[in-house]
């Protein structure tokens, strides 16, 4: 393999005692193995540490990092793709299960792509209600750079662990980044922001194993608010929104929430769409 093409896996790795055997296992066991597999040990306070010893023990590919528990996720996946040896880097989580020709399909693509980054289709298991199967589904819809371009300010574009994307790309935006909010839908607006180009396989796999201990589920960095505050910080970058201000689409609790978080950064709100007759004619926030 060309060293362009080599893979670093980077998985962080808290309290996943039960279920990072099978992760690793799903990496080794690919038609395309990564070249490396950084464990970056993140304040385990369960059997994580020695079930990570053990599988560094069977395989030389497989690498342990301890990471500061203070930074959470976002410090242990940014110390994982400082310390990543290759080109490209696969992410992956702890408690996930990536189809045996995961990496192969999503390297295939890269190459006969325009893009920098590549993600996977995603198969969710164990989901606790319809709105992840929601996002799911919408997720393995953008296919093209152009569907993650537009839409990236629906809902965060990539899932994460289904990730391989160029580390050039990555470190141009500034990577992972220990602060208030979601580490990755931030890194994806900065890339997009920088004129990346994402894509997504015809063929990866991700199995994507849902639970109450989730992040997404259990973290505030990941609630309603940081994801939306997150949006609106974004939006008042471009360029044209700078300029021309905005019309928000919806006056109910989420787009009164944007219009709080735009106010604060400067954005001009020239007032709410709506479809409802009750609330055409008057004002939400002050706004026609």
């Amino acid at each position: 393999m060309s060293n362009d093409a080599k893979i670093s896996a980077v998985i962080a790795v808290r309290n996943a005692a039960s279920t990072l055997e099978r992760a690793v296992s799903s990496l080794l066991a690919q038609t395309l193995p990564p070249d490396e597999i950084l464990l970056v040990l993140n304040g385990c306070t369960d059997e994580s540490v020695p079930v990570a010893n053990q599988l560094a023990d069977s395989s030389p590919l497989i690498k342990i990092l301890t990471s500061s528990p203070a930074g959470g996720v976002a410090e242990a996946a940014r110390l994982g793709c400082e310390q990543a040896q290759h080109p490209l880097l696969a992410r992956m989580d702890a408690d996930d299960q990536a189809h045996p020709a995961r990496l192969a399909s999503q390297l295939g693509k890269l190459r006969t792509s325009n893009a920098d980054l590549i993600t996977s289709r995603v198969q969710s298991m164990n989901s606790l209600g319809d709105g992840l199967l929601r996002f799911v589904t919408w997720a393995n819809s953008l296919r093209e750079p152009e569907d993650f371009r537009r839409e990236r300010f629906i809902e965060s574009p990539v899932i994460q662990p289904g990730v391989l994307m160029k580390k050039s790309n990555y470190l141009a935006a500034g990577g992972y980044r220990v602060e208030e909010g979601p580490e990755d839908y931030q890194l994806w607006l900065r890339m997009l922001a920088q004129g990346a180009n994402f894509a997504q396989a015809d063929d990866a796999l991700l199995y994507w194993f849902d639970s109450p201990t989730r992040l997404t589920r259990s973290h505030d960095d990941y609630s309603d608010l940081h994801m939306t505050r997150t949006k609106a910080r974004y939006l008042a970058c471009l360029p044209q929104v700078k300029q021309h201000g905005v019309l928000l689409a919806g006056s109910g609790p989420i787009g009164r929430r944007l219009c709080k978080l735009l106010l604060q950064e400067e954005v001009h709100v020239h007032g709410f769409l709506d479809v409802s007759p009750k609330k055409i004619g008057k004002t939400a926030l002050g706004y026609p």
